[in-house]
């Protein structure tokens, strides 16, 4: 993982330089060639939101408020919620004013524990403000050949300044509250004036989302209908080949029982042909003999 941020800290200085930008933007994966630059960094944030625990729901945002807070990031709150609660219990009870030189903004936002060393820890493990960085050298709006769920995704990384802007004004006001302190009214406008406007965006953002999700799903529909549609066809030609297969093997049957009713015919029309050649030749014999044996009896008594 560190090593990660590294090589994307490399990559985001190298991306200062436009011959290298523009090489970037053509390349392609020598094992897949539809992967591309922008889609390789889009499956690494992808990949960085799963193992932080981020919530989405099919690539649309479900926390309308904190869309890029971490697991991590809310069992620090938690915990810090409780130390809070603890030490503002303890100071009460010692009748001493609420210590609260152990609070800070970027504690609040990311440690799990309260040390300093977890913090560099945990700052060294995010990939997602290197891979932003890299983003903004590489552009968010030149591939046109990302799909849809990746056109949503690149919607939310292109606003994440915003975002994180807006949780970190989340932050100032729960730890100002945390706190017991209560700022003046200009400054509570302006906190409160920064939290609408990082609000704003997001429903927009989401609004964004869910129109590509629809779009999405629209054209899975469409994929789906195709598909069974060449199952359809595909199923209507083979029972026409098997109705022309089974026809034409009738007819096979049909003229091999023909042919089988002819020859049998045809053996027994010769075979009466025959008996009847046979039989006149046998009548003409008889009749030749008969007459020779008239002749015989003429000559005999005329001697």
């Amino acid at each position: 993982m560190l090593m990660q941020y590294q090589v994307l800290g490399c990559i985001n200085d190298l991306f200062s330089n436009p011959e290298a930008v523009r090489q970037a933007k053509g390349w392609r994966s020598q094992q897949d060639a539809e992967v591309n630059a922008a889609r390789l960094l889009i499956r690494l944030w992808n990949q960085e939101e799963r193992r932080l625990g981020v919530r989405s729901s099919e690539g649309v945002i479900v926390d309308s408020k904190r869309p890029l807070e971490t697991k991590r990031h809310k069992e620090a709150k938690k915990e810090l919620c409780n130390y809070v609660e603890v030490q503002l219990e303890s100071d009460d009870d010692a009748g001493t004013a609420p210590s609260t030189s152990h609070l800070n903004l970027h504690t609040s936002l990311d440690v799990p524990e309260l040390t300093d060393k977890s913090l560099e820890l945990v700052q060294a493990q995010d990939l997602r403000d290197k891979l932003f960085l890299v983003f903004c050298r590489l552009g968010f709006g030149d591939d046109n050949k990302l799909s849809l769920d990746e056109q949503s995704k690149l919607l939310l990384i292109s606003q994440y300044e915003t975002l994180r802007e807006g949780e970190i004004w989340l932050d100032i006001r729960n730890e100002l509250t945390l706190q017991g302190i209560k700022p003046v009214s200009n400054d509570t406008e302006t906190i409160e004036q920064a939290i609408a406007n990082c609000q704003g965006s997001i429903q927009q953002l989401r609004a964004q989302q869910i129109d590509l999700k629809e779009q999405q799903r629209q054209r899975d529909l469409e994929q789906e209908r195709s598909v069974y549609e060449q199952i359809l066809q595909h199923k209507l030609q083979k029972d026409r080949e098997v109705s022309q297969l089974a026809s034409r093997r009738k007819k096979d049957a049909l003229f091999a029982i023909s042919s089988v009713k002819a020859h049998s015919e045809r053996k027994a029309m010769v075979r009466n042909s025959t008996v009847k050649v046979n039989a006149l030749f046998d009548a003409q014999e008889e009749a030749e003999l008969a007459s020779r044996g008239v002749s015989g009896g003429s000559v005999n008594s005329t001697l």
